[in-house]
């Protein structure tokens, strides 16, 4: 049987499945899915998502949370914030494919203002030197 000084099994009043509870990994699970299914989920943390070129940093991640729907994830300790890897892909997934049609006409509009604003930098410059 499997067993460790941090294991307790008990059995089911309504069925004859053995549970183990493992205190270090806080979970319960059937004798037969020890082995074969880990149903404890992985945690992200920053870092995590700084490698994965998510958001570089806290604030990234606040902004994302207040603006573009990033998910919350869940407080560890007072300064350890996780997310599990399913809000990160499910959040991924809502994420656009293509660039909105306001977003275009908004870049549009600030490469013709960036444009505007030389020519007029290119005429005081000339002005001066006359």
């Amino acid at each position: 049987m499997l067993s460790n000084r941090n294991s307790v099994t008990s059995r089911s009043p309504e069925s004859n499945d053995v549970r183990i509870f493992d205190s270090t990994a806080r979970r319960h699970q059937t004798r037969d899915s020890v082995m074969s299914n880990n149903d404890v989920s992985k945690f992200l943390r920053l870092k995590d998502l700084q490698e994965r070129r998510i958001a570089m940093t806290h604030q990234a991640v606040r902004h994302m949370q207040l603006h573009e729907g990033f998910p919350l994830g869940r407080l560890l300790g007072p300064g350890t914030r996780v997310w599990t890897v399913s809000e990160i892909n499910d959040w991924l997934a809502s994420r656009p494919v293509e660039v909105s049609e306001q977003a275009r006409r908004r870049a549009q509009k600030s490469i013709e203002a960036r444009k505007k604003a030389r020519q007029m930098m290119g005429e005081a410059s000339n002005g001066e030197a006359a």
